[in-house]
């Protein structure tokens, strides 16, 4: 299945021509955190026609999933405030 992909793109104008623009970007390193929930990260993604969130702590690596009403910000955002006092209060 690798080499049937890797032959279909070879075979695209499009694909041969754009391959040299898409530059891999460097890994950023980052301080470690010294409390927990000091720096999070977050993604959105969906699953089987439902959208999900999912928030992880840096420092304890703990993370929370959870369904989104919609991908409007208002919802993430209530959703991020929501996980993130729960355990800072």
């Amino acid at each position: 299945m690798t080499r049937e992909i890797r032959d279909c793109i070879s075979a695209c104008s499009i694909c041969v021509r754009m391959q040299n623009e898409q530059q891999k970007e460097p890994l950023m390193s980052h301080d470690a955190p010294s409390r927990v929930w000091e720096k999070v990260g977050l993604d959105l993604f969906r699953f089987r026609g439902q959208d999900y969130c999912i928030i992880v702590d840096y420092l304890s690596n703990y993370f929370e999933i959870d369904r989104l009403q919609s991908e409007k910000i208002s919802d993430v955002v209530n959703l991020f405030y929501r996980i993130v006092s729960s355990f800072t209060s």
